[in-house]
């Protein structure tokens, strides 16, 4: 299954209708990660392959970057786009984010901007 998602970066709302549900907007674009991907078969989570430098993802301590690989969000693994979008579904509040970067693995928060 794959999904091509496009951004503008530096929009606030790139991202929003296509991947996210309404009422979250991280600042970040994800892709699920592809056979063609030197992490696939390696990382299980969604690729971050866009950040708006101005929204919240941009803005967690540590930050977002692109190539990092989302793997849990609030302790729920995610494998792909569609587990991500169904976690995002419940969330209030701030995001727990388990972010793998490397081999450095890592957690972040991350206010969801409404």
């Amino acid at each position: 299954h794959r999904l091509t998602l496009r951004a503008r970066l530096g929009s606030p709302h790139a991202t929003s209708a296509s991947v996210f549900p309404k009422h979250v907007d991280l600042g970040i674009a994800l892709s699920n990660i592809t056979r063609s991907s030197p992490l696939y078969g390696r990382v299980h989570g969604v690729l971050v392959v866009g950040v708006n430098p101005e929204g919240p993802a941009a803005r967690a301590n540590p930050p977002i970057d692109v190539g990092d690989v989302i793997t849990a969000v609030d302790e729920h693994p995610v494998a792909n786009l569609a587990q991500f979008r169904a976690v995002l579904a419940h969330a209030r509040g701030i995001l727990l984010l388990t972010v793998q970067r490397g081999s450095e693995i890592f957690v972040t928060t991350v206010p969801l901007r409404k």
